[in-house]
């Protein structure tokens, strides 16, 4: 692995590196050059491995406020997007103006971004003309113009680029960069380069609302990556489904039999789920995107027709928790629903989806 540290002017990281869209005023006013259309973002802030942005008012203000006093010592790590990563991540492909994906230093990178760009308000006191200066809910254009320019063009941020690497130990990296962070096992899953982060990031997003319903998932959770650990689960189930671990037969009356093999059916543990993300990341094991479709344009949205008809059945349940949806009810109700919907054994139009609910 090798890199380049860099320490550029405010100005220069933005036009490098942009987190976020540039109008076509914002670039002039930053670069002091012209463009007729809006500069689309050069970092990619938000990889499958990386959290949602949580940085409060406050934080975002103490790191505006160190940025202008030059007392902010760590570098944004940044890598360079390379053929292979386009191969991995599919935003990549359809995204051509990503240079870098954020390893360390997403909520630093926004700020920056949001601050210059009038989108947050600054509260913090700067040394300004050998003197404290406080300054309150100031967007970036209300500062007098020396405080701009000065922000702009004064002011370091370092960066660290990583310029040659095994894109298959981007999870690695990820994780030694971030090892004082805390992250949980999903976390470390989510930076593994293979489709599933990938996935589980657009329909956690896509779903959020849903998974809100399941029981233990807060907000604090879901930003932990506790919805996508749900869905890496359903993913594992129902690809053990789809190789052996549900098969209907028929008795001599021609009563349908179901046959649930144990040995087929992981518990879902943490060490099942880890082997499924290194086997699909080794290709040792191929998930066909026939379970990909099924669990995006049949199971989830059945789960959530379903629940917007079940869950007001127990809306005056006395525990708030109790008013959601259980693990176990949602386990039971992916293996009925496949075997009804993805087996296609039963006659589907007389079972509904708000009647597999009921069954559960």
């Amino acid at each position: 692995m090798t890199y380049i540290n860099k320490t550029l002017k405010v100005s220069d990281f933005l036009e490098q590196y942009s987190p976020g869209v540039l109008t076509p005023s914002q670039f002039s006013m930053i670069t002091n050059t012209t463009s007729l259309t809006n500069v689309q973002p050069k970092q990619w802030t938000t990889p499958p491995f990386q959290r949602n942005f949580v940085w409060t008012d406050e934080q975002q203000n103490l790191f505006i406020e160190s940025l202008f006093n030059k007392e902010v010592y760590t570098d944004i790590v940044l890598v360079e997007v390379t053929e292979r990563l386009k191969e991995i991540y599919s935003t990549l492909s359809t995204n051509g103006n990503y240079t870098t994906i954020t390893i360390d230093g997403q909520h630093r990178s926004t700020t920056i971004w949001r601050f210059v760009t009038n989108q947050m308000k600054f509260t913090g006191t700067i040394q300004h003309n050998d003197k404290q200066q406080t300054y309150e809910n100031h967007t970036f254009s209300q500062l007098p113009e020396q405080l701009q320019r000065r922000f702009l063009n004064n002011v370091d941020v370092g960066v660290k680029i990583i310029t040659s690497f095994n894109p298959k130990r981007l999870n690695k990296i990820f994780i030694k960069v971030n090892e004082g962070e805390g992250l949980n096992p999903q976390e470390k899953r989510n930076a593994s380069p293979c489709k599933i982060p990938e996935w589980t990031a657009l329909l956690g997003e896509t779903y959020e609302d849903l998974f809100s319903k399941f029981q233990g998932m807060t907000p604090v959770k879901i930003n932990r990556s506790a919805h996508r650990e749900r869905l890496s689960q359903i993913l594992l189930r129902v690809n053990c489904f789809n190789n052996g671990g549900v098969v209907l037969d028929y008795d001599k009356s021609g009563q349908i039999l179901i046959n649930i093999n144990k040995t087929k059916i992981y518990d879902n543990k943490h060490t099942e789920l880890d082997s499924m993300y290194v086997s699909v990341e080794n290709d040792t094991d191929h998930i066909s995107q026939d379970i990909y479709d099924y669990i995006e344009q049949e199971l989830l949205p059945s789960i959530k027709i379903g629940l917007e008809n079940a869950l007001p059945n127990v809306k005056n349940a006395s525990n708030q928790d109790m008013r959601k949806v259980s693990k176990s009810s949602i386990e039971l109700y992916t293996i009925v629903h496949y075997i009804i919907r993805k087996l296609r054994k039963i006659d589907t139009n007389a079972i509904s989806d708000c009647d597999i609910w009921y069954f559960v």
